[in-house]
């Protein structure tokens, strides 16, 4: 939908987002892995009522994207200050990312992308619109 290839599931990778979804639900935390064991990148969330994993990505992209598209953020490098806004769905449309792997343990929903996106200066070159 963005122009951009599919990214390919990966065991590795998902056994390493499966591992810190865990640990964030085991001990009642909600945080990203310390940058020191962090090997790619990585999207957080917290699922609530009777969605599953597909449907909760589902539902941040269709938010995020409304809101990158509102503010029309296609085509050039968008503010830092909004990123909380729109940073799920320009990691899951990122060109650059090939592999991913997704952990789920309760609530806790953790994504993670080889390689990893989000890099500023890079969103114009990444992150296309809808044809």
């Amino acid at each position: 939908m963005h122009g951009v290839g599919k990214v390919r599931g990966n065991k590795k990778i998902s056994r390493f987002a499966q591992q810190w979804a865990n640990y964030l639900n085991d001990n009642s935390k909600f945080g990203h892995r310390p940058k020191a064991s962090q090997k790619y990148g990585e999207n957080l969330s917290w699922m609530s009522g009777n969605v599953n994993g597909a449907d909760h990505v589902n539902n941040l992209y269709t938010a995020e994207e409304q809101f990158y598209r509102d503010y029309n953020y296609y085509g050039i490098e968008p503010p830092m200050v909004n990123f909380t806004h729109y940073g799920h769905f320009t990691q899951i449309v990122w060109k650059g990312s090939k592999k991913i792997g997704v952990g789920v343990a309760g609530p806790v929903v953790v994504i993670n992308y080889d390689p990893a996106g989000n890099y500023i200066g890079q969103f114009k070159d990444n992150v296309f619109d809808k044809p």
